[in-house]
């Protein structure tokens, strides 16, 4: 096989909380049973996400989670997928996670203010279980516009941790580049 399919696994965020932990690995177990088989070697983590991998001090946000980063979501999943039958194999997107504790909800995922390009893409990673650092979402595309007239507006995109004024959902965004590039860490 000389393609891989990693399946989105969400984030530390959503399914790290103990009640998800279980549900999702069996799920995920589900899927790949019934995939075509050696194609699925894992599951991607934190695409399009803000969340360190792992976190020196663990955001405000988290309190509660268990999972406070991506790296204890992944060691809290690799024994449940394994014990279903699920490749434990991960990649995680670090494309906009190079600045922690600027979300005021871990919900909240709409152009963050003060986010920054993070951990460059390697496979050198600190887990067996992680395949790869990547960066899977375009640094310039937006996540979706500010513009309450406009018919795909969501609120979420008003908030106060969003940067405004923000264009439709997948176009360039240049100000926002300018942010991830200017808050890049490491920098660029």
């Amino acid at each position: 096989c000389n393609i891989w399919l990693y399946l989105d696994a969400g984030h530390a965020g959503w399914l790290g909380w103990a009640s998800n932990q279980d549900p999702a690995a069996q799920l995920f177990a589900q899927v790949y049973k019934s995939s075509t088989p050696n194609r699925v070697r894992g599951l991607a983590t934190n695409v399009a996400n803000y969340n360190a991998l792992h976190a020196a001090t663990p955001d405000p946000i988290t309190q509660g989670d268990p999972c406070t980063d991506e790296l204890s979501y992944i060691q809290a999943m690799t024994p449940r997928l394994t014990s279903y039958g699920f490749p434990a194999h991960f990649i995680i997107d670090q494309g906009r996670s190079g600045v922690q504790n600027i979300r005021q909800q871990w919900g909240d995922w709409c152009n963050i203010k003060g986010a920054g390009f993070g951990m460059r893409p390697t496979n050198v990673t600190p887990d067996a279980a992680i395949d790869a650092i990547v960066w899977v979402k375009p640094g310039g595309e937006c996540d979706g516009t500010s513009d309450s007239s406009s018919s795909r507006y969501d609120s979420t995109c008003s908030l106060s941790d969003a940067k405004q004024p923000a264009p439709e959902a997948g176009t360039w965004f240049e100000a926002y580049f300018e942010d991830l590039v200017n808050f890049a860490n490491p920098a660029l």
